[in-house]
């Protein structure tokens, strides 16, 4: 091949190098989030009854739920002591593409004896194999061409070690030994295993999560049982108390979100979009500055529009907290606004700005909320009230006003 040839074809391909490069970084990004979550029998029933989780009830096996139902899902999770959620590592992963966590551990077992001849004589010889132990997950995920959807074809094994006795089988050597004392008995054990999968495609709505039920396994539970006449008793009960195991139900559930990740250009201009109509329709997005807004008779909706929910929520001030003692958060939150002043003085001449009109307009906001506090110390409690809040913000601003007009100096 000539040099001519050579030169033609590393440029041919070169420019499908950069292509392919182009195309993979055009590619959108998706965030998986995968939790497993183990919770008792009456709480799966609670949770059904708030159509919470899928079932007979609600006539559906997966339910798809929004952040805020998601979060209330986990508050009464929180709220119960037998209830576990194992959370996988976020994963982020492009469009169409495969990925696989494993967090296994392996653990050799008994399955049973063999008897095999040695040098010695005839021996005992233990069946062991090995198993891996913990949780495997596989995922692919494709975005849907309007971009509301992401299809998720999910396949996790979760394997296990049962939590009941193992079973046990005796192995007699001989019955007796020719000086007349009785023969050797072996005794092994053989721990059952238990092993759960999962395989489903999901089209799951962008934001949202799924809870897909994932089978039942029957563990056992110690529970304090002490007298009845020494229950009101603090420290009398904790000296007679007994500890009973009884076995119980277990639900396992697999929790799948989904969440689309804007390509950085695309998100750079919607938050500049959003900006500046944030900054038109609400010029009082600093708090400790005047804005200068057209005059008065070219405002029209922007002149009454309402502070902003955020300046609001900063005019009241962060939670009361203690930390490592407790927390507060408010949820529910409703914002009435109500003007009190409204007031335009005459034209005037200010520096820096020229000629223009002081609108005086004094806001008088009712902030109705829930409170909650939670805490870990010294024990552990919740508690919850609703609230009212009352704050009054100044959003005085200048109107521009025609070089024509004569202002008052």
């Amino acid at each position: 091949m000539s040099r001519r040839g050579w030169s033609s074809w590393i440029l041919t391909a070169t420019i499908l190098s950069l292509g392919t490069i182009q195309a993979a970084e055009q590619k959108s990004e998706i965030v998986v989030e995968v939790k497993y979550v183990v919770l008792a029998h009456d709480v799966a029933a609670q949770l059904k009854q708030m159509r919470l989780l899928g079932g007979s009830k609600t006539g559906k096996d997966i339910v798809y739920l929004s952040d805020r139902e998601m979060r209330h899902l986990l508050e009464v999770l929180q709220s119960d002591v037998r209830s576990n959620v194992m959370q996988a590592p976020r994963i982020t992963m492009l469009d169409g593409q495969n990925s696989t966590i494993e967090c296994l551990d392996k653990q050799t077992i008994s399955k049973g004896a063999t008897v095999v001849q040695t040098d010695r004589g005839i021996a005992l010889s233990a069946l062991q194999e090995t198993v891996e132990l913990g949780v495997k997950l596989n995922l692919r995920s494709k975005i849907s061409a309007d971009r509301r959807s992401v299809r998720v074809e999910l396949d996790t094994q979760m394997t296990n070690l049962g939590e009941d006795e193992p079973a046990r089988f005796t192995i007699q050597m001989s019955k007796k030994s020719a000086d007349g004392k009785a023969g050797s008995v072996v005794n092994i054990k053989q721990p059952r295993v238990e092993k759960i999968e999962v395989g489903r495609t999901l089209n799951i709505p962008d934001g949202k999560s799924a809870v897909l039920p994932a089978g039942m396994k029957i563990c056992q539970v110690s529970e304090r049982v002490c007298p009845e006449c020494l229950k009101e008793i603090p420290l009398l009960r904790d000296l007679f108390y007994t500890t009973e195991t009884h076995p119980e139900v277990h639900h396992l559930f697999v929790m799948v979100t989904p969440r689309i990740v804007a390509p950085r250009e695309k998100q750079d201009k919607r938050t500049q979009k959003k900006s500046a109509k944030k900054v038109s329709t609400r010029p009082d997005c600093c708090d400790f500055r005047t804005p200068i807004y057209p005059p008065v008779s070219q405002c029209g909706e922007m002149d009454r529009a309402e502070p902003d929910r955020s300046r609001v929520l900063r005019a009241m001030g962060p939670p009361v907290a203690v930390r490592g003692i407790f927390e507060t958060t408010r949820d529910d939150i409703h914002i009435v606004s109500e003007r009190i002043v409204d007031k335009i003085d005459p034209p005037r001449f200010y520096p820096l700005v020229g000629p223009a009109q002081f609108h005086h307009c004094h806001w008088k906001c009712t902030v109705s909320c829930r409170e909650i506090v939670t805490g870990s110390y010294p024990f552990a409690f919740r508690w919850s009230r609703p609230i009212v809040h009352v704050v009054y913000l100044d959003t005085d601003h200048l109107h521009s006003v025609a070089s024509d007009t004569e202002p008052k100096k």
